[in-house]
């Protein structure tokens, strides 16, 4: 569900609205700065999941050893999912 960010794909629309109007623009520079950053990333919350998942996994292993596998294949789309962000979200 990290991919799938209804927040960036208004800031996007927005974006694109302000590139419109071009030099017509009505935006100030503080505004204009605030409408094309980046997008915000919460390291904290981030490794709050990580540290989640693992001492789920920890716990349950013993009773079900399949979490294990499901923990695995969690954190590498995880990875690949915040890798995906940080290169096409950025910018």
């Amino acid at each position: 569900m990290n991919y799938f960010d209804v927040f960036w794909l208004l800031k996007k629309i927005t974006q694109q609205n302000a590139k419109k109007q071009g030099s017509n623009s009505k935006l100030t520079q503080a505004e204009a700065h605030a409408t094309f950053e980046g997008l915000k990333i919460d390291i904290a919350g981030k490794y709050a999941n990580l540290i989640k998942s693992m001492l789920l996994t920890c716990f349950y292993a013993p009773v079900m050893p399949i979490a294990l596998i499901f923990t695995i294949v969690g954190l590498i789309l995880t990875y690949w999912v915040d890798k995906v962000l940080l290169v096409e979200k950025i910018y």
